[in-house]
Order: structure tokens, then sequence, then C-alpha cells
């Protein structure tokens, strides 16, 4: 079984290749990833050990460089950095994570206590796979029935309100970090 995923997920990724390397393809062929018979089966999504932790906020630092820190001040970029290496403020944050073979390539932290998503990245090339849909749900197994907030960057509305998320106020800035209060009910 593994075999024939990896093999689906090589076809996958050649299709996706020739697609955005010929954009006059697109719409001839068929991106076969949009299936929902092809993601469940591709990828993991488990808890985060202790020992995993560093990666997890390696990919968010990788991701958040390249899809969010072009739309933030300096500012909003060094406080995210600062986050990052922040005992304090990193304490009490569950993390999940998502995995191609081995390979993490998706993250989400929720601070237990407050149910509040601090974090959720998903890899550039992995993005639009189903990844973050799956990161979330798996998350939502631990936390049945409550209300889940986040604050989401200008560059994830499109997906936190597609996840069922509601503005709950208007984006605002605060050390440099753009971003809409939401929540999940």
């Amino acid at each position: 079984m593994k075999h024939q995923v990896q093999h689906k997920l090589l076809s996958i990724r050649r299709k996706r290749k020739q697609i955005n390397e010929q954009p006059e393809l697109r719409g001839i062929i068929a991106d076969p990833i949009q299936s929902d018979e092809f993601r469940k089966d591709l990828f993991l999504v488990r808890p985060l050990e202790n020992a995993e932790k560093g990666k997890a906020l390696q990919l968010a630092w990788k991701v958040f460089c390249e899809f969010e820190s072009p739309d933030y001040a300096p500012e909003g970029t060094e406080e995210f950095k600062k986050c990052l290496n922040d005992d304090a403020y990193l304490a009490g944050i569950r993390y999940y994570g998502g995995f191609d073979e081995e390979k993490l390539v998706g993250m989400l932290g929720i601070r237990e206590e407050k149910r509040h998503v601090c974090f959720f990245f998903v890899d550039g090339e992995y993005q639009r796979l189903g990844i973050g849909r799956k990161l979330f749900k798996r998350m939502r197994q631990d936390f049945p029935g409550r209300t889940i907030t986040l604050n989401s960057s200008p560059c994830g509305l499109p997906f936190y309100k597609a996840l069922g998320f509601t503005t709950t106020d208007s984006e605002q800035t605060v050390n440099g970090i753009r971003f809409t209060p939401m929540a999940y009910k």
C-alpha cells in the first residue's frame, strides 16, 4: 500500500510540475490531487513529540518568511522571530504535524488553556493538498465542541474562512504583526 501511495504522489508531483512550467496546460490536464480519494492517504497527521517541536518552529519560520513577511513591516518580522525563540511564549502550546513520509510539511500549534491557534503553517510546496485541513480536523478531535480562536494573517484569511472560521473584529496591527481575529464555533 505504501508503495502505491508513493507512486501516486510522484505521478501527481510530475503533473503539477508540468502544469506549473506550462501554464497553457491549466484546465487541460486535471489536477489529480483535488480528489479527496487521493488526499486522504497521502499524508500522516499526528500530535508532535517534544523532540519534534524545534523542527515545527523551523518550518513556521520558513513559511512565514516566504508568505507572510513580505506583507509585514520589519518590526513584524522581528516580533514573529522573537516569539519563536521565547520559552515563556511557547509554553503551553500543543503541536500537531503533517508528514510526507518522514518529512514535516505542516504544523499547527494551539494554546490548550485558551483554545487559541497561534501557529498554523504548511510548506509552500505542499499547500492546497489538504494538509492544513487535516491538521485542523485532527486538532478538533482533541477539542470537540469548543470554540477555537486565532489571529489570521492577511494571507491566511481565505483558508480560515473555508474551514468555517468567522471574523470577530477588523484587521489590526500590533508590534508590526497584521492580523484579523477569528473564531470557529
